[in-house]
């Protein structure tokens, strides 16, 4: 073995390599990751408790002998040289399933990177795995969410590119390191990072341009910001209430459709769950091919790209507010 392989064998890990490719790179490069801290530790125990969960029923299901759980797979495939080894929470043996867990109620942020994350365990673990499932569990230990993930031609090439972009980082240092995933540190923090101040040790925030003939129009836009946030914190304040008084109302209750309670009617009105289909979770999992665009394309509506603003004070003095004799509010 060379000096290279040797040093390169075993350094870094597929989940960080799902998340930013130049954040596994760091591995292979000898660069001391920031310890996390004891939030971060918690969450990662919660998040290790959530997979034992799901495995202790797929084990209630399965049985013991075709469960395993943190199974080990080295990437990338052989013959090429493992650079590090994914972990998959929960491995079904009998049914070839591999099932990554994620403790969170925050599906979409976390989608992306958790079907790539499966997916290199699908085409580095081919000779163990056919298929996928990402399982989403809440605080409570409750499966919110479950999705089935199959390795398309699609999914392989980006797992590809990411085990190639590391690679190539760990052979030929920090000159071939890939591109941020983040355009600047506190993005780091949403990927787990625990190299943001090495990585963003050379980077100043971009400067604002200065328009002053936008003066006017920004400054009526913060109050109409300001009054916005304000409503909508009352809105939630409210909501907070009802949603008390019904779990109240039920509690004291649950037989009544309809009532006369003194001075109020109650009349009861129970809402089906809403039923939604997310196409683009269903493109990047690999269960939605170009056969059902065509079926599907009359009944699909792609809706209307929008745009936010976010507006801040400044020290810079007072609003520039000037509406002479007419004023938009």
């Amino acid at each position: 073995m060379t000096e290279t392989a040797g040093r390169l064998r075993g350094a870094t890990r597929w989940s960080m390599a799902s998340r930013c490719a130049r954040q596994a790179s760091y591995g292979l490069l000898g660069v001391d990751p920031v310890p996390p801290t004891p939030r971060e530790s918690g969450r990662m125990a919660r998040g290790r408790y959530a997979g034992e969960y799901v495995g202790r029923q797929m084990k209630a299901k399965y049985g013991d002998e075709n469960v395993v759980l943190e199974m080990g797979v080295p990437w990338p495939a052989a013959p090429a040289l493992p650079v590090g080894e994914l972990h998959t929470d929960v491995a079904v043996l009998s049914e070839r399933l591999a099932i990554e867990v994620k403790n969170s109620v925050w599906v979409d942020s976390m989608y992306d990177s958790a079907v790539l994350q499966l997916a290199g365990a699908l085409h580095f673990g081919r000779d163990k795995f056919d298929a996928g499932l990402v399982v989403f569990v809440d605080h409570d230990l409750q499966i919110t969410h479950e999705f089935p993930v199959f390795l398309t031609d699609e999914l392989v090439e980006q797992v590809e590119e990411i085990a190639a972009a590391v690679i190539a980082a760990g052979k030929e240092g920090v000159r071939a390191l890939p591109e941020r995933v983040g355009a600047k540190p506190s993005d780091g923090r949403s990927h787990f990072c625990p190299f943001i101040e090495h990585c963003f040790a050379d980077w100043v925030p971009p400067p604002a341009t200065e328009r002053e003939d936008l003066s006017q129009l920004a400054s009526e836009g913060w109050l109409i910001q300001r009054d916005l946030k304000a409503a909508k914190g009352n809105v939630g304040e409210y909501q907070e209430r009802w949603d008390e008084w019904k779990e109240r109302m039920l509690a004291a209750a649950p037989e009544v459709v309809e009532a006369l309670a003194g001075p109020v009617r109650i009349k009861r009105i129970d809402v089906k769950g809403r039923e939604t289909f997310s196409l683009a979770k269903a493109r990047s999992a690999g269960v939605w091919g170009p056969g059902d665009e065509e079926r599907f394309g009359p009944f699909t509506k792609i809706g209307e790209p929008s745009v936010r603003f976010d507006l801040t004070r400044t020290e810079a003095g007072d609003l520039d507010i000037d509406y002479g004799d007419e004023s938009p509010f």
